[in-house]
């Protein structure tokens, strides 16, 4: 457990182990049971969703620990959700003995006694959207805090949007009542920029500012953001680039007030072992797969509709954040594909486990692709639907109209086997030099001998 977080270095306490187990025993009724096991705090809870009738989802949970100081205690909740195309609505209450402990309360810290919240909201596509809240906290020390809130958002124009909230605090445990008002104005901006404008007042302060951003156009690209305004009455300014690479990111933040200047510079990257190879990314956190094209690099690898990768020299790609134990759809870019490249698939599906990795080939047929005109040793066309062989390749192909045939795959050097009517030839066919490798070739007429009609 890291203790005194932000204020000293290095300062950690009890180890501890946590775990939680979930599980769908029917569509309506999920259960889960829960642990947290230390040297000094030992904690075990139990929970229960259920849809109820009306649209309602139902929740219960039960906790119990052992403290090495306190003693045992124990933590229950109830709550309840309706949430329906214009209203929505949120009800818990959990209560806590005075000997309860769980991980995170440290030295004489004690639980809140009891804890009360009640949320409604209401959306139109007209008017905008209204939301209310009332909460209520009550501690074993100071007694209790309650909370009023609302806030109101509307669209203003076709994409801008305007929000306002107000929320008041009273009761026992406040020193006086306090309230705090907020107005933030949302303005999208051409040229994929936004502007954003808050203004906020609160016990006798009033923090506003200002601020512009703007984002990449894709997965890569350069973004920044401006901000300038006043907080606790003071000037302050802050600003940020950051880019978006695709083996890192880099960023740099510098703010500024009137009695303190910071720089901030960061660097981000990762690097992952698989299929014997190193490849880096700008940041692995889920699943990961490594995609094969072999034989072409610079081909486009997307995942959720966005190309996220491009293979590299050897034809590999290093696709990160898919999706653990569900269905990824890899898919190639095959307007990068040339023409004469064969694939069978364009689009793969991959179930990798959880921050795990998983190998993706897409088997390329390669060659250069011509329209061959094959005649007979009369002179005539070859008949159509005569079968043809590309020697050592399992591809077939047949002639089609004018004794004409595409053939796909061909090297420098190739033979063709026609065969028609219990009869054979065997055609040879040499490439003119290309240095694209993309174009389709006309070649012929090239004679077949042995083959009769």
């Amino acid at each position: 457990m890291r203790e005194n977080l932000g204020t000293q270095n290095a300062d950690y306490g009890q180890r501890f182990l946590s775990g939680l187990y979930r599980y769908g025993f029917t569509k309506e009724t999920t259960g889960e049971i829960s642990a947290q096991l230390g040297k000094d705090t030992q904690t075990i809870g139990l929970g229960l969703n259920m849809a109820l009738p009306g649209q309602i989802l139902g929740y219960a949970s039960a906790a119990f620990s052992r403290d090495k100081a306190a003693g045992t205690g124990v933590d229950w909740s109830l709550g309840a959700e309706y949430t329906h195309l214009q209203h929505g609505l949120n009800a818990r209450y959990s209560q806590a003995s005075r000997d309860y402990r769980q991980l995170g309360l440290i030295g004489n810290a004690l639980p809140n006694k009891s804890e009360v919240a009640l949320n409604y909201s209401y959306s139109t596509e007209r008017f905008g959207s209204l939301g209310l809240g009332l909460a209520q906290v009550t501690s074993y020390t100071t007694g209790e805090v309650n909370t009023a809130s609302a806030n109101y958002s509307m669209r203003i124009g076709q994409r801008s949007s305007l929000s306002i909230s107000a929320t008041r605090a009273f009761g026992s445990g406040v020193a006086a009542p306090a309230t705090s008002i907020g107005l933030s104005l949302n303005i999208p901006l051409d040229n994929r920029m936004n502007s954003s404008s808050s203004l906020t007042h609160r016990a006798g302060q009033t923090d506003a500012y200002t601020s512009v951003s703007s984002s990449p156009s894709g997965e890569f690209g350069t973004g920044w953001r401006a901000l300038a305004g006043v907080r606790a009455d003071r000037g302050y300014a802050e600003a940020g680039v950051y880019h978006y690479a695709p083996k890192a990111q880099i960023s740099g933040d510098i703010s500024a007030s009137n009695n303190q200047q910071n720089l901030r510079l960061g660097l981000q990257s990762a690097f992952v072992f698989i299929d014997g190879q190193f490849h880096a990314s700008r940041r692995v956190q889920d699943s990961f797969a490594i995609v094969e094209v072999p034989g072409y690099a610079g081909i486009g690898v997307g995942f959720q509709g966005n190309v996220q990768a491009r293979t590299d020299d050897s034809g590999r790609a290093f696709l990160p954040r898919l999706q653990p134990y569900q269905r990824n759809s890899v898919r190639l870019d095959p307007s990068e594909l040339p023409i004469s490249a064969e694939i069978d698939n364009i689009e793969q599906i991959a179930v990798p486990a959880a921050r795990s990795g998983v190998k993706i080939v897409f088997p390329v047929r390669t060659g250069r692709a011509a329209l061959i005109k094959i005649i007979l040793a009369d002179g005539q066309d070859a008949p159509a639907g005569a079968e043809i062989e590309l020697v050592g390749d399992k591809q077939e192909f047949f002639v089609a109209r004018r004794g004409e045939a595409f053939i796909t795959g061909l090297q420098p050097k190739n033979i063709l086997k026609l065969k028609h009517n219990g009869g054979s030839c065997n055609i040879a066919v040499e490439l003119p030099a290309d240095t694209t490798g993309e174009d389709i070739l006309r070649l012929g007429p090239l004679r077949c001998e042995g083959v009769t009609r």
